[in-house]
């Protein structure tokens, strides 16, 4: 669970991102930096979860998609499927 320095961190993300994607509703921006972060729900260590959520946020608006957080939640739906297909291969 994100601490208090790990929100301020996340926020301080979404500026960075809101001025470097200025035309992007930052409400669209907001959905992508928290579908982001929930991608990383699971992690115990926290120390760079700021970086990779802006990391993850930030490269679907590069590559100019528009629904990024969508965009995020089809992503992670792919990997857990490839994860589980993988995991089911070397069970046997």
């Amino acid at each position: 669970m994100p601490d208090r320095s790990e929100n301020a961190s996340i926020d301080q993300v979404k500026r960075r991102i809101r001025a470097r994607f200025g035309t992007v509703p930052a409400g669209d921006i907001d959905a992508a930096v928290d579908a982001a972060l929930a991608h990383f729900d699971h992690c115990r260590i926290r120390d760079f979860i700021p970086l990779l959520v802006e990391r993850r946020a930030g490269h679907p608006l590069e590559q100019g998609v528009t629904d990024v957080a969508n965009h995020l939640h089809r992503s992670a739906e792919t990997m857990s499927s490839i994860r589980r297909s993988a995991m089911s291969q070397t069970a046997r």
